[in-house]
């Protein structure tokens, strides 16, 4: 009697356990996306649950990560991308949960890359035994996460449809290459600090001035904006898209011309950043040709002599108005 009691308990013990794990996968949301604090990271999808098991890819902020169950602490077992074609296990203090404000709040930092070859092979996993498609150009494709070998990638094609999966790492196109174009070429572009109209302004550009298109952002996942790199700098912020022209048509340059005319000294130093604390580029002599992409309220982002720089909006002629601008 006592031992039927015993495997009577132990059997409600395991039932308990099991019930108690059904119960924390029950509670697990269905979707999540990569969030690291810093989006330059990326989050690694591990073959088991711990940080020093092997790397089975390392995927951008915004990457979409579907939720299969709990594995013990901060690990979960996932797959990747909308598809789902690769599991592995992943952090998730580096997540954001569908239905939370972190959820919602998350900017894609998956690099777009454009690929203009006539056909070209999508893997439906990362080797070349793997189920294969076959894709032309025109295509728009982000690259959620990657390996030494391998590419994980999500193509966008020109009527919106979507395929995810494999390509040998290093075979797509560069980083895709926009010039702004506003239609009224006396206008400028903000370089927004988050992608809202609302944001602040980092800088108002002009025509002409070419940006690297490091990623698509929008609410719902519409192509609303790009996080852009101004071409040739470390600056980074948030165009619209409708202003930026990437198909390749030329567009006319309105950068204007401008000329140091310092009253106060016999020049003006061109900074590496918008700061007369930052580390100067060289000191150029009153009288001085430059080409101006964009300004700030107290600033000119110029070209000279190959370079690229600030200078000092009132020590420049002519004086160039910071309040116009989309």
């Amino acid at each position: 009697m006592k031992r039927l009691l015993k495997t009577a308990a132990a059997a409600l013990i395991l039932m308990a356990v099991f019930s108690a794990c059904a119960n924390a996968d029950a509670a697990l949301p269905a979707r999540a996306m990569g969030s690291n604090p810093n989006p330059a990271d990326r989050l690694n999808l591990r073959e088991r649950p711990g940080a020093d098991s092997n790397s089975l890819g390392r995927y951008y902020n915004g990457t979409p990560v579907n939720i299969l169950s709990s594995a013990g602490g901060p690990w979960l077992y996932v797959s990747v991308g909308e598809e789902g074609l690769l599991s592995g296990y992943m952090d998730s203090r580096y997540l954001a949960f569908e239905g939370t404000a972190a959820y919602a709040a998350v900017q894609t930092a998956m690099p777009e890359y454009a690929e203009n070859s006539t056909s070209w092979t999508l893997y439906d996993a990362p080797g070349y035994g793997a189920g294969r498609r076959l894709f032309g150009s025109g295509n728009r494709i982000l690259l959620m996460g990657f390996t030494s070998d391998w590419w994980h990638i999500r193509v966008i094609g020109p009527q919106g449809g979507t395929a995810e999966g494999f390509v040998p790492a290093g075979t797509l196109d560069a980083l895709t290459v926009a010039v702004v174009s506003n239609p009224n070429p006396a206008d400028r572009l903000n370089l927004r600090e988050s992608p809202d109209a609302s944001a602040a302004s980092l800088g108002k550009y002009y025509n002409g001035v070419q940006v690297e298109i490091l990623a698509s952002a929008g609410d719902g996942g519409a192509d609303t904006w790009k996080w852009v790199r101004i071409m040739g700098t470390d600056v980074t912020g948030y165009m619209q898209t409708q202003y930026l022209e990437r198909s390749g048509m030329p567009v006319a340059s309105a950068m204007p011309t401008a000329w140091i005319r310092n009253a106060s000294g016999t020049g003006l130093n061109l900074r590496a950043d918008t700061s007369t604390r930052a580390a100067s580029l060289g000191l150029y002599a009153n009288g001085t040709q430059v080409t101006v992409m964009g300004i700030t309220p107290d600033w000119y982002h110029v070209q000279i002599d190959g370079k690229t720089g600030y200078m000092l909006a009132e020590g420049m002629t002519p004086s160039l108005a910071f309040d116009l601008g989309r």
